[in-house]
């Protein structure tokens, strides 16, 4: 079985969005990458459909990774374990860990993320399935 695993990165830098887009694409079999560089952008994406997993910078035109994670949070009724914020602002970080969000600097991006990701989505692709399987029917004899 395959599944297709949404992200959404929202990032205002280009080069930043491309490199996100290309490591998750490569590294994360069935990933379908979305980019957002500002926040009527990424809302207009959250409005098409649910996301597996969500990484935001710190600070974009329009908001900040903060109120786009809350506004994320609100659409998966409460849900953190799907957002990840980077950022190199202090303030942002430590606001965000005292928000429950996963947080990572620009200095720890590269792996920690990344792998922050894999994991979160092992458990995404487990929900899958398991809808999945409930939807189908029962075969008895």
């Amino acid at each position: 079985m395959n599944f297709m695993l949404r992200i959404l990165i929202v990032e205002d830098n280009k080069t930043i969005q491309d490199v996100h887009k290309h490591i998750l694409e490569k590294t994360i079999e069935g990933a379908q990458v979305d980019v957002a560089g500002n926040s009527r952008d990424a809302a207009s994406l959250l409005e098409l459909g649910r996301y597996d997993f969500h990484v935001l910078d710190g600070r974009f035109p329009g908001s900040d990774g903060i109120a786009m994670a809350g506004l994320i949070s609100n659409i998966h009724d409460g849900e953190k374990g799907s957002i990840a914020i980077f950022t190199g602002d202090e303030k942002i970080l430590e606001q965000a860990r005292r928000m429950g969000y996963a947080v990572f600097s620009k200095e720890d991006l590269r792996e920690t993320l990344y792998e922050h990701i894999r994991i979160a989505l092992v458990g995404s692709q487990v929900n899958q399935m398991a809808q999945k399987s409930a939807q189908q029917p029962v075969i008895t004899s």
